[in-house]
């Protein structure tokens, strides 16, 4: 069987694909709100 790629996120897809991958500095404080927890820190970093 020929080569299956095995993505483990967006970022290689994308690499695969043949676009160049860049990475940037970020902050902690930019969250990805997933959970409700996630909801509730955001509500508290808000506030401020």
């Amino acid at each position: 069987m020929g080569y299956q790629p095995q993505f483990t996120d967006c970022a290689s897809v994308l690499e695969q694909a043949g676009f160049t991958i860049h990475l940037i500095e970020g902050s902690y404080q930019n969250i990805k709100i997933t959970t409700p927890e996630d909801l509730e820190w955001a509500k508290v970093y808000l506030k401020d």
